[in-house]
């Protein structure tokens, strides 16, 4: 486990954030995507690997009910090595992450933690040829080698929890990877990562690469299938009563009253769920809308999510020096769905 622990260490990256971002790039301004490499991605066979919390066969069942866009495989990450799948016939679907460290006027240093899970080919025969040249060099040099040679179509990112990221700031760079990779592996430690909310983030990203579109992060976006909340109940996560305390590095459960001030400002009807109902509603194929909030550092993706089709009907992307959901989020999501309910009775 040790080995192929390292060799899935190794991929982790230097790249920008999203919730879901589908395209040749997931940082700064939208590209297109090359047609070459599209229809190029489209003709492989995607190789999931994927976590151990869950059974192989759960996966499966979750695979068969949302990937579409290619045929795929499913390899426990004791049996992947990069290196068998540097091949046209395949693209790869796994766990990634980096920290980015940065220096501030007054001297001090800054790390922002990126964890996501991303689908990528490979310039196979240059990369395969440059990792044979320098086996047995520093995991940075490798790990430089291989984001050289990656092509990106997707990723969405996870939300991990206090316990991890106290744990990742502690490390060194070289720790780094090793230590976050076998929590990742082997630890729920994401809010974001169950079964039934990847059935969702799995339909949604391969429907977008079927129908060939850019999906960009930072996009605010209102479908008209929001105004369905005027008279449908929104299923809220309970994790999204916990409140993060970035200088101590903790999560804490915030009091019920200080919950009931956040949500005073939406008029219609709402319910807390926990993990497990709202997982087992998804995979039942319930249609329903649940509120899906991922955090990333100081940014904060706050999107409605049709739970049947994975649709995202509502984005809104904050970012500052706020660490948690606050009263005006709220207050913005109201006002959108008045604004859309208002727009339909016009036509």
């Amino acid at each position: 486990m040790k080995k192929i622990i390292l060799a899935l260490a190794i991929m982790f990256s230097a790249l920008g954030s999203a919730q879901i971002s589908v395209g040749p790039k997931h940082i700064g301004k939208p590209g297109k995507f090359d047609k070459k490499l599209l229809e190029k991605f489209k003709k492989t066979k995607t190789i999931f690997v994927l976590s151990n919390i869950y059974d192989q066969q759960d996966y499966e069942d979750v695979l068969k009910e949302s990937w579409t866009v290619t045929p795929y495989k499913l390899v426990k990450t004791s049996e992947f090595d990069l290196k068998d799948y540097l091949k046209d016939e395949y693209s790869i679907a796994t766990l990634r992450g980096h920290m980015v460290e940065r220096i501030t006027k007054s001297g001090g240093i800054v790390k922002y933690l990126h964890m996501y899970l991303e689908l990528a080919i490979y310039e196979n025969e240059k990369l395969l040829e440059k990792l044979v040249k320098n086996a047995g060099k520093k995991e940075e040099k490798l790990r430089n080698i291989i984001n050289k040679h990656k092509i990106s179509f997707a990723r969405f990112e996870l939300f991990p929890k206090d316990d991890f990221i106290k744990k990742a700031l502690t490390y060194s760079n070289e720790e780094l990877n090793k230590e976050l990779m076998e929590a990742t592996l082997n630890e729920d430690v994401f809010y974001n990562y169950s079964l039934g909310i990847l059935k969702n983030y799995f339909q949604k990203t391969s429907n977008l690469l079927s129908n060939e579109q850019i999906y960009w992060m930072y996009k605010d976006e209102k479908l008209p299938e929001l105004k369905e909340l005027a008279t449908k109940i929104l299923y809220i996560p309970n994790y999204t009563k916990i409140k993060y305390n970035p200088f101590a590095i903790n999560d804490s459960q915030q009091e019920e009253e200080k919950i009931d001030k956040i949500y005073s400002e939406y008029e219609f009807s709402y319910e807390f769920i926990d993990a497990e109902d709202l997982n087992t509603r998804i995979l039942n194929n319930e249609e329903f809308y649940y509120l899906r909030y991922v955090r990333v550092n100081t940014q904060k993706f706050i999107e409605i999510v049709n739970a049947k089709n994975g649709e995202v009907i509502y984005r809104n992307y904050e970012t500052g020096l706020a660490y948690n959901l606050k009263r005006k989020h709220i207050k913005e999501l109201n006002q959108d769905i008045k604004k859309v309910v208002k727009k339909a009775s016009k036509k």
